[in-house]
């Protein structure tokens, strides 16, 4: 695969709103969840994947979550972490609980992750599994419940 380590970002390109000021990720245990939400055109390759855990609820009831994902248009980007409300998904999977430290440090493990342009061989789906394999080479997940949910969510 070819890796990338630009994060260019265009004038087109904005930055999604983040709410994490108003709803802070809390200092307890949470299930991470690997999500995956069908596109159209549709085949399992097209699925935008992320982990995302729950922080709280809007005024409204919508759950919020903090969110580590690619945000695909023509390449693949990163934002970085971001908290915002839930939108609609096809499949939600629990990986593991995970403490808020552990979570910190998933969070660095994605920041620091290579990006790769979709290519038809590299994927986004592929950069959120290096992901998860270098949290399991940092004891954050094991590979039978990372894998578990990768294989949960692989026909969507």
């Amino acid at each position: 695969m070819s890796f990338q380590n630009t994060r260019l970002v265009t004038y087109s390109m904005r930055r999604p709103v983040d709410i994490d000021h108003l709803f802070k990720d809390p200092d307890t245990a949470l299930p991470v969840m690997l999500i995956a939400t069908r596109t159209v055109p549709h085949s399992p390759r097209d699925s935008q994947w992320k982990l995302a855990w729950k922080v709280g609820k809007s005024n409204t009831g919508v759950p919020v979550q903090r969110e580590i994902s690619l945000f695909r248009n023509q390449d693949c980007m990163s934002w970085g972490p971001i908290t915002r409300t839930a939108e609609e998904y096809t499949r939600a999977v629990e990986i593991t609980q995970m403490s808020f430290s552990n979570r910190k440090r998933l969070e660095k493990i994605a920041s620091d992750a290579p990006l790769h342009r979709p290519n038809g061989k590299a994927h986004c789906q592929d950069w959120l599994v290096s992901v998860l394999e270098a949290a399991e080479k940092q004891g954050l997940l094991s590979r039978s419940d990372w894998t578990a949910a990768v294989k949960a969510v692989a026909d969507v």
